[in-house]
């Protein structure tokens, strides 16, 4: 009896797919049907995601390029710089940072402290580089000494946009970090005005923490074997986590040199957070090997928002960080 009813109603199902028009195919062809009766709206999403892709290829191509193609004195060779290669290309606009600066001055008289606050605010970012506005308040005990407001341009290779910028070669090669050899790209470029010329290596990456090494050399156009200042920036160390909101950092070692003495820097470093700084130590020494001047630098609070992904994507709402 079981068995009946269910061949009847395995009958009856039958029945009523058979009444339905079937427009020229063979029976049991759904899949069929269901694409014809579909196929312009196939068309029209893949023509949508074709155009999608070639927006897309556009804008990476240009943030690739890194070279605005209008400007009048154009490199001789295309730089593959990115956003994600400067410390505020990685944000949006409105991102800021805000760290206090503690300097301590070694004179004759005594030690003189100064502390500055100074926020940065991403204000803008283009296919050329970013432009900050940073805002610095100086005080001395708790008494507002100065406050001071300026806007700055860059590049993402990090150098100011004021003075024209040459890129001599920029190649694939072999660099190596934290004991390990890693595949990386060379960049040299050149920075010039009436006095010096700047000769500024970077090692870079397109992932973490994508700046691995810079150095940079200043000599004077009149002889080109003065050298008026030399600069290394070297990555020598990672963790895992800081604290329960940043999750990833570096710590960098910087050792400039001039006429008159050597300046060290250690920082802390984070992709994670706008301007990349979390903490900062830097001694400044004179040509006898005396400390002059001693500066600390943490990070009290940032800011950015995540925007949603353009198109049909957005499949999740964003929250604004706190």
């Amino acid at each position: 009896m079981v068995q009946a009813l269910v061949s009847n109603d395995h009958i009856r199902r039958s029945d009523r797919w058979a009444a339905r028009p079937r427009k020229g195919f063979p029976r049991g062809c759904a899949l069929v049907q269901y694409l014809k009766r579909y196929s312009k709206a196939f068309a029209s999403i893949s023509l949508f995601f074709c155009l999608v892709s070639c927006g897309v290829f556009a804008e990476s191509t240009a943030q690739t390029n890194g070279v605005n193609s209008a400007s009048t004195s154009a490199p001789q060779t295309v730089s593959f710089l990115k956003r994600i290669h400067h410390p505020w290309g990685r944000f949006d606009p409105g991102a800021w940072a805000l760290v206090r600066e503690t300097t301590e001055t070694y004179l004759p008289e005594g030690l003189l402290t100064i502390q500055t606050e100074v926020k940065t605010t991403l204000l803008a970012l283009d296919i050329e580089g970013v432009t900050l506005q940073i805002e610095s308040k100086m005080f001395a005990g708790e008494r507002e000494i100065s406050s001071t407001m300026r806007k700055l341009k860059q590049g993402f290779h990090g150098e100011s946009l004021e003075r024209p910028v040459r890129v001599v070669e920029d190649i694939d090669t072999v660099l190596p970090f934290l004991g390990h050899n890693v595949q990386c790209r060379k960049q040299t470029m050149e920075i010039s005005d009436s006095n010096t010329v700047t000769r500024i290596t970077l090692y870079y990456a397109d992932r973490e923490p994508y700046l691995l090494r810079r150095e940079s050399k200043t000599v004077s156009t009149r002889d080109a074997s003065e050298e008026l200042s030399t600069s290394v920036l070297e990555v020598v160390g990672s963790s895992c986590r800081l604290l329960s909101l940043i999750r990833t950092t570096y710590q960098v070692k910087l050792t400039q040199k001039t006429a008159k003495g050597w300046r060290l820097t250690l920082a802390t470093i984070s992709p994670e957070v706008p301007g990349g700084i979390v903490s900062q130590t830097t001694m400044e020494f004179d040509d006898k090997g005396e400390i002059r001047q001693k500066s600390s630098v943490e990070l009290l609070e940032y800011g950015f928002e995540r925007l949603p992904p353009r198109g049909i994507l957005r499949l999740w709402r964003p929250r604004p960080f706190r």
